[in-house]
């Protein structure tokens, strides 16, 4: 059931409110109205969702970790493109022997070291 402006046949009613409490009792949070005059416009659409390299990123000095809060307290000067070079910059590359399968919870794929990264 709905309610609506738009004369279709059946009862009509003073207002929206006599309508949906006809229809809906005390439920009037359920509703659901069509204005033919006032439409509602289209939501508007959201933006495409971003990956993390087209970010800008930084390292802070208190925690040892690549962030992408551009206001976090401990932040340095330097800003990076992507997580990649802000790890390498500040990390330094990983050790050949801890690009290893048994190494794998001390090095993450982007060369950073394990929980050296907040990413939000």
């Amino acid at each position: 059931a709905r309610c609506t402006n738009e004369h279709v046949g059946g009862k009509q009613y003073g207002t929206r409110e006599a309508c949906c409490r006809d229809k809906f009792g005390y439920y009037l949070d359920k509703c659901e109205y069509l204005d033919i005059c006032n439409p509602a416009p289209p939501p508007e659409p959201t933006p495409a969702p971003t990956k993390c390299d087209l970010r800008t990123w930084f390292y802070n000095e208190d925690t040892d970790q690549c962030n992408n809060v551009a206001d976090m307290e401990g932040n340095t000067n330097a800003e990076y493109g992507d997580m990649g070079e802000c790890c390498e910059a500040n990390f330094g590359e990983p050790e050949p022997y801890l690009n290893t399968p048994s190494a794998t919870n001390y090095i993450m794929e982007n060369g950073c070291p394990h929980g050296a990264v907040v990413d939000m």
